[in-house]
């Protein structure tokens, strides 16, 4: 999702995550991954809005380059239908 969408905006938010990591060698994963989560001015509101919870799901690599750390590649599909590619240098958790 967008960084802007609504879901991504708010005091209080719920995020939840799980990846499948298959160890290639030593300096490459591959990985399958499934993220939901809702965001809201309140933290009650995150509670009740249980319906209005997104999900994103995708495949992804990490790269470990020796002297920098894991570089990691991810390209997600959305809801909507929409797909996003991220890139991050370091640990996602």
């Amino acid at each position: 999702y967008d960084d802007c969408y609504p879901l991504a905006n708010g005091n209080a938010q719920a995020i939840y995550s799980i990846e499948y990591r298959n160890l290639v060698n030593l300096d490459f994963v591959a990985y399958l991954f499934a993220d939901t989560g809702y965001a809201a001015n309140s933290g009650v509101d995150v509670v009740n809005l249980l319906d209005k919870y997104q999900v994103g799901k995708g495949v992804g690599v990490l790269f470990n380059v020796p002297g920098l750390g894991p570089i990691r590649l991810d390209f997600g599909l959305d809801d909507l239908g929409e797909s996003r590619i991220h890139f991050n240098v370091g640990h996602a958790f």
